[in-house]
């Protein structure tokens, strides 16, 4: 999320509202309809949507958001919140002119335009929206540049056509099609798009104490919480809000990048092979890709290595096991085994420490040195076939490295990249990730990219030098 957006503060202040009530309530933690109810009056009226809502309309806005915030909203993980949709762009034409427009005498747009959607009012071009059919060649004739095509962000931002519209125009997210990447929640300006969130499990876990409750954060955790709070400040606030334990991703990450350099060796005569980290992009290669399923990576995630790790070093009692990251679609990659219990993203888990008075930059540091610098490098883009091609004898094992950014340009390049890999030498590996610049700019992130990458550069050289 962008962290000097309004949307950013309204979910900031409904999470935190959810944990303050969580930490609140008598043991076993059970939620109402009336709770959800009294959480959103408490929420309203706000300043956030400054009179752009009725007190009514914002009533059911919050309770929406109360409802998807304890997880009371079914199974979906992303969800439209049909209140909150401003069916921004109805009615209007698949494209438009701007104030550049000159009126030229050529006149091309309307000349090339096949549905004759364009004439001349108050002398610039106008698009009848109605006829038109978005073919683009007026934007492509324009020699001003003066005609660009009208897209909702949430369309624009989903890779895989999940997001849909109903017959007032309001959002709706496609379950089938939807692989919680949470891309569209992330740049709708309107805030009409949330997931899940299980606060209240979390806090529910750490407060009965019934068991060991394990903290696992990702490594796209480091400056998420400020500039002051380095990854042992972190480790130390998260023993103060109540976890037993905490084990870096990373260290599952490290594992995962041998196996995944030892498997590309195994498959060298298949010729290509794609990570297996990034569930959204997984469950987008088996929708829309499905002959390409077997170049997945035969790999669990790092999420679930580690999760199975913590597992297996405490076979002789159970445990809760909290994965802590930037990610929508590990909620739905929850499903897929029984190594993770629960998902924060560090959005909510900034809520948490909130609700709990809890600073991490003020907490006295608990150092944190379970992975190799290799496992921390999954955080960003190129950071998975970095460290596999950094474990791979290349000389050996000859590989293309490729690493797209977005969803539809990880899709478009493992299909073009299939196709050239039979015919050349060598192996190809391909990362493919959801976010745009890989896990630290994920929707449950809570500073600026450029900022994350600074502070991940030292996370990465600060790892344990790798073997």
């Amino acid at each position: 999320m962008n962290p000097s957006s309004t949307i950013t503060k309204i979910r900031k202040d409904v999470y935190t509202k959810v944990a303050g009530w969580a930490l609140e309530q008598p043991l076993p933690i059970e939620v109402t309809d009336e709770d959800i109810k009294t959480l959103a009056k408490e929420l309203v009226p706000s300043d956030f949507y400054a009179g752009r809502y009725s007190l009514e309309k914002e009533l059911a806005i919050a309770e929406k958001r109360v409802r998807l915030a304890v997880n009371k909203a079914g199974k979906q993980i992303v969800n439209g919140i049909t209140a909150a949709c401003y069916s921004c762009l109805a009615g209007v034409s698949k494209y438009f002119v701007t104030a550049i427009c000159q009126n030229c005498t050529s006149q091309l747009c309307r000349n090339n335009c096949p549905k004759k959607s364009i004439t001349i009012v108050d002398n610039q071009a106008f698009i009848d929206g109605q006829s038109c059919i978005g073919c683009g060649r007026c934007a492509q004739s324009c020699p001003y540049q003066a005609i660009l095509p009208a897209v909702r962000p949430c369309v624009k931002a989903c890779g895989v056509g999940a997001v849909k519209f109903d017959e007032n125009d309001k959002i709706i997210i496609d379950e089938e099609s939807c692989v919680s990447c949470g891309a569209c929640l992330a740049v709708c300006p309107f805030g009409a798009i949330d997931d899940i969130t299980q606060i209240v499990e979390t806090i529910q876990a750490i407060r009965t104490k019934d068991l060991p409750v394990i903290a696992m954060p990702a490594p796209a955790l480091v400056g998420q919480f400020g500039p002051k709070a380095t990854p042992d400040h972190l480790k130390a606030a998260l023993f103060k809000s109540g976890f037993d334990e905490i084990v870096e991703v990373a260290l599952g990450a490290d594992m995962v990048a041998q196996e995944e350099m030892e498997e590309v060796i195994e498959r060298y005569d298949e010729k290509i092979m794609t990570n297996s980290c990034c569930p959204a992009y997984l469950m987008a290669i088996k929708k829309k890709l499905p002959k390409l399923v077997n170049a997945i990576s035969h790999t669990k995630s790092p999420m679930r290595v580690t999760g199975q790790l913590v597992r297996d070093r405490n076979k002789d009692k159970k445990v809760i096991t909290v994965f802590i990251g930037p990610c929508s679609a590990k909620k739905a990659e929850l499903s897929w085994g029984d190594e993770i219990d629960i998902v924060l993203t560090f959005e909510e888990l900034a809520a948490i420490f909130k609700a709990m008075a809890i600073d991490p930059a003020k907490e006295t540091a608990v150092a944190m040195q379970d992975a190799t610098n290799i496992g921390r490098m999954f955080a960003r883009s190129g950071g998975v076939v970095g460290a596999v091609a950094a474990l791979l004898d290349l000389e050996k094992y000859p590989a293309k490295i490729v690493y797209p950014t977005t969803l539809k340009g990880s899709l478009s390049t493992l299909r073009s990249e299939a196709a050239k890999a039979v015919k050349r030498d060598g192996f190809t590996i391909v990362e493919g990730m959801a976010c745009d610049a890989g896990c630290i700019s994920g929707p449950g992130t809570i500073v600026a990219v450029t900022t994350a990458n600074r502070a991940l550069e030292k996370y990465i050289n600060a790892g344990r030098p790798e073997k």
